[in-house]
């Protein structure tokens, strides 16, 4: 017998649909790096990896973690690869889906050049952007605690985004 099973990890569709929550609050109004878009997307996919307690947070964001904590359950019965495994493994479905949105007008293709993830003033549909606050709002404090990670710290050198997560190197970081 074949089992298939379906992981929104490995759907551009849904990288898209999560990108596009993202937007409304964080790079809709100002320019992102794509790495950090990607570790602000990689928890929103997993949300419990914000209770990992590799992550080192600011003394004032300590409060994320109890964020992580409430979504445990989410967690799959299987075993999962370490986070940095299934973080590179995510990627090329949130390259396809960035590529997508370029495609379609609601990414700038120039910042996307220079992996630079910035807002065109294209208007998202209603009936999207409705299923969009919709999913915002079931999720609020979720999308309130990955904001913080993403606007509140620096991506890159030590105590940078990519450091404080362990999502990637940083070590070799221009800063």
């Amino acid at each position: 017998m074949t089992q298939l099973s379906y992981q929104p990890a490995f759907d551009p569709y849904n990288a898209m649909f999560r990108l596009l929550q993202l937007r409304e609050r964080s790079w809709l109004t100002q320019a992102v790096p794509y790495d950090a878009l990607r570790i602000a997307d990689f928890f929103l996919l997993f949300p419990f990896f914000l209770q990992d307690k590799d992550i080192r947070y600011k003394p004032e964001h300590r409060s994320i973690r109890s964020v992580g904590k409430k979504y445990k359950a989410e967690k799959p019965y299987s075993r999962l690869p370490d986070k940095r495994t299934l973080f590179r493994r995510v990627e090329p479905f949130q390259v396809a889906a960035i590529g997508s949105l370029v495609n379609g007008g609601f990414v700038e293709a120039d910042s996307w050049e220079q992996r630079i993830v910035e807002a065109t003033p294209k208007e998202i549909p209603n009936t999207l952007l409705t299923q969009l606050h919709a999913e915002n709002s079931a999720n609020s404090e979720l999308i309130d605690a990955i904001l913080k990670l993403l606007m509140d710290y620096p991506l890159t050198g030590k105590d940078g985004l990519k450091d404080r997560t362990g999502l990637l190197e940083y070590r070799y970081d221009v800063v």
